[in-house]
């Protein structure tokens, strides 16, 4: 259900958030 989706996302998240950032702050 949602709540499984939001520990994907979240865990996902944990994981390639700092890169998606460090990313997004090089441009």
């Amino acid at each position: 259900g949602f709540k499984d989706w939001m520990k994907k996302a979240g865990s996902w998240l944990k994981k390639k958030g700092p890169a998606l950032i460090k990313a997004a702050m090089q441009e």
